[in-house]
């Protein structure tokens, strides 16, 4: 199976990312990390981790206040990268 089809359980990203259950349920319920809803369970794809720990690295995640700052931060650099892109893309039609 290429790595970028792979998933992971609830309890395999806990020990992934060194942390408990519950904090990767909390983190899913922010948005943080997105799983796919299987039965009862959550699996977690690869590449939706990778992009996690890329997005979040050097953030404080430990509660609930802390981890709603770092989603704004997270969106608004997103929103920050399109608005340059757009703004070459516009640059280089000129």
């Amino acid at each position: 199976i290429p790595i970028e089809l792979k998933t992971f359980t609830n309890d395999d990203v806990q020990d992934l990312l060194n942390t408990y259950g519950w904090k990767i349920d909390k983190l899913r319920k922010h948005g943080v990390l997105k799983g796919i809803q299987m039965g009862k369970g959550f699996i977690y794809p690869y590449l939706e981790i990778k992009k996690f720990l890329e997005e979040y690295q050097g953030m404080d995640l430990s509660n609930d206040q802390t981890i709603m700052e770092s989603v704004h931060k997270v969106e608004l650099a997103k929103i920050e990268q399109q608005l340059k892109f757009e703004k070459n893309q516009n640059k280089k039609s000129n």
